[in-house]
């Protein structure tokens, strides 16, 4: 156990050594050195070093460089060679030499504490560096500071020397240099008043010098003016010399190309004049064969619809013979149904007599009211035709008035015009012909589909007094084709519309037909099952006898009339196409005549079919005339037909080349129009 307390001691002194051995040695840092006194005598390091407490003294001596400033300004401004004062402000950087000696003579010198003290510095070097300053700058002129200042910074350092007691002048720079104004040099010294001389003549001198140079400056700018103006003058002279040679040749040139261009401009309007009279005779032969293939498509169009009217003739009288042959048989099973039941009817004879008279009252009733309204449409469309006489009458007396006014205006025109309204007014007058025909076939149509209506009607109270005789079926049947064929002849004479009326009537009649069938039926199977059974029963197969009776005679009426729908058609559709050819015929006519007459001794080529040749003379016509009237009224338009255009070619020309001179239009210009 004895080892334990060595090994604390042995701990122990190791770390008081080490931490002595710390506290001994010391590092010194870059621009420092170290200085120890005492034991040993003075020694200086510039790295690291060693010291013993107590025995030794260890210090720190700043060597790194410091920058000293001097300045003499004003009244203490440095005095140059020649006498002039100068206010300079000079930077001396100094250090202590890093060695040895020099270390331990400033250590000596200076405590190493004051080393870094500036104002210990200053008292320390102040005085030596401002006597160099002083003899330095006696040794130069002023002016000889400004351009020689390394040869005076030089001698600074030359008069301070290298020896500064440990010390080492490391640079020298002149911060501030200029002159001490003028003001603060004392006339009282000798050496200002000297200096004061010397910058009042230089001053004077340099002022004078400046003077004569801004005088020789003006002359010769004034010198320079004139000369540039004498030049100007001799360009400007040259300048209309070759204008007018230019000028000159540019006249001919424009002549010479007038000239040309009139060449070129005659060729062209030749070839122009070729190629119109090529195209109008391209377009004459075109329009020739446009011609012949719209009258060979209407020659087509013609036949193509000739066939069609044949196949649909065919196909009607072949339907007509189908129904003809389907109406015979209907009509003989008819006779014998109508055979069987003439006793039954003739057993009832008493009960339809009294029936009947209601019946015929009904039937009165009927035609009074059927009548009224065929005598109010007869008014209609005769008040129809008045007011389309009165509308032409109104629309003639208008255009006669027009044209009146017109010929008290212009005779000639007048006339052309009174023609042009003419042949309007006889179009006009055919297509309101036309319409009145309409009208008169929409009557004569409403007419006939009444009267059919009306014997329809009469033919069924026969067909229902005959009955009680025996031989109502038979009569009915025959009354009613004698209907149907007033009712053909008259549906023969109207259009398409009418036939349409025709056939909505017709469903109409059939209905109230087969209704009044009905009802009579259901009035006599009612006082039949009064009376017995057995009348019941043939009252029931006299109501179905009638019954069908009715929709035969129903199915012959809308196939009978079917056909005359399509024959009609074709009818109105070739009439309306006749009578729109025969007035566009008319119509040509009347144009033809007046052009004719108008442009009879005119050379036209004419382009155009049908109206488009008369409509593009008369608006032809008219803008001349316009034009004409606006040349009469505007005084703009009549100075300038005046001035161009009176009737002189000599006069256009002349009046034109000089239009074209005073614009300064040239040939070459024309060439770019064209």
């Amino acid at each position: 156990m004895l080892w334990l307390p060595i090994t604390i001691v042995a701990v122990i002194l190791a770390v008081f050594i080490v931490a002595f051995v710390g506290f001994c040695i010391r590092k010194i840092q870059p621009g420092r050195a170290g200085v120890k006194t005492g034991w040993g005598g003075i020694k200086v390091s510039f790295d690291w070093m060693v010291r013993v407490p107590v025995f030794q003294t260890y210090h720190i001596v700043d060597i790194s460089v410091k920058k000293l400033e001097i300045a003499r300004k004003g009244k203490d401004g440095l005095v140059c060679k020649d006498n002039i004062r100068a206010d300079i402000s000079v930077a001396f950087y100094i250090r202590v030499d890093a060695t040895v000696e020099s270390v331990r003579k400033v250590a000596q010198m200076l405590t190493p504490e004051r080393v870094s003290d500036m104002e210990q510095l200053r008292e320390l070097f102040e005085a030596k560096f401002s006597e160099a300053l002083k003899t330095a700058g006696k040794q130069m002129e002023f002016h000889e500071l400004f351009t020689e200042r390394i040869k005076f910074r030089d001698e600074i350092q030359t008069t301070i020397g290298k020896d500064l007691d440990g010390f080492l002048l490391q640079d020298v720079a002149i911060d501030y240099l200029e002159q001490t104004p003028l003001e603060q040099h004392d006339p009282n010294n000798v050496l200002d008043s000297e200096g004061i001389k010397k910058i009042t003549q230089i001053t004077q001198r340099e002022r004078v010098l400046a003077n004569e140079f801004s005088q020789r400056t003006q002359v010769q700018v004034e010198k320079e003016n004139a000369d540039a103006d004498i030049a100007k003058r001799e360009q400007k002279r040259r300048n209309e010399e070759d204008m007018a040679k230019q000028t000159r040749a540019i006249t001919e040139a424009r002549a010479n190309e007038e000239a040309e261009s009139r060449k070129v401009i005659e060729a062209r309007r030749m070839e122009v004049e070729a190629k119109r009279l090529e195209t109008d005779e391209s377009i004459r032969l075109r329009t020739e064969d446009m011609n012949r293939a719209v009258q060979e498509r209407e020659f087509t169009v013609k036949k193509e619809r000739q066939r069609l009217e044949q196949e649909a003739m065919q196909e009607g009288e072949e339907a007509r013979v189908r129904r003809e042959r389907t109406v015979s048989l209907a009509d003989m099973d008819k006779e014998v149904k109508v055979a069987e039941a003439a006793v039954e009817v003739e057993r009832k004879r008493a009960i339809v007599v009294a029936e009947q008279k209601a019946v015929v009252q009904q039937q009165e009733e009927k035609t009074n009211i059927e009548a009224r309204m065929t005598a109010e449409r007869v008014r209609e469309v005769t008040l129809i035709e008045a007011e389309m006489l009165a509308k032409k009458d109104q629309v003639e007396k208008v255009v006669a008035s027009e044209a009146q006014r017109d010929a008290d205006r212009n005779l000639a025109d007048a006339n052309k015009i009174k023609t042009v309204v003419a042949a309007e007014a006889q179009r006009e007058a055919a297509a309101r012909e036309a319409e009145r025909i309409q009208i008169m076939a929409d009557a004569e149509a409403k007419a006939a589909d009444k009267k059919r209506h009306s014997m329809e009607q009469n033919a069924e109270g026969t067909a229902a007094q005959e009955a009680a005789r025996g031989l109502a079926e038979a009569r009915v049947v025959k009354a009613k084709a004698e209907a149907k064929k007033v009712d053909a002849t008259a549906i023969k004479e109207v259009g398409l519309a009418e036939a349409e009326v025709a056939k909505a009537k017709g469903a109409v009649h059939a209905d109230v037909t087969e209704q009044q069938a009905q009802a009579e039926a259901e009035g006599v199977k009612d006082k039949e099952m009064a009376t017995a059974a057995g009348i019941e029963a043939r009252m029931l197969a006299e109501a179905k006898g009638i019954e069908e009776k009715a929709k035969a005679m129903k199915l012959l009426h809308e196939a009978g009339q079917q056909h005359e729908e399509f024959r009609l058609r074709l009818n109105k559709e070739r009439d309306i196409e006749l009578a729109a050819i025969h007035v566009q015929k008319d119509i040509a006519k009347s144009h033809s005549d007046i052009v004719g007459e108008a442009l009879r001794h005119a050379k036209i080529d004419i382009v155009g079919g049908e109206n488009d040749f008369f409509e593009k003379v008369v608006k032809a016509v008219g803008t001349g005339k316009s034009v004409d009237r606006m040349l009469a009224a505007s005084g703009t338009l009549s100075d300038i037909k005046n001035t161009f255009f009176n009737g002189d070619p000599e006069h256009f020309k002349t009046q034109l080349r000089q239009w074209v001179k005073d614009f300064g239009v040239s040939s070459a210009d024309l060439k770019n129009l064209t």
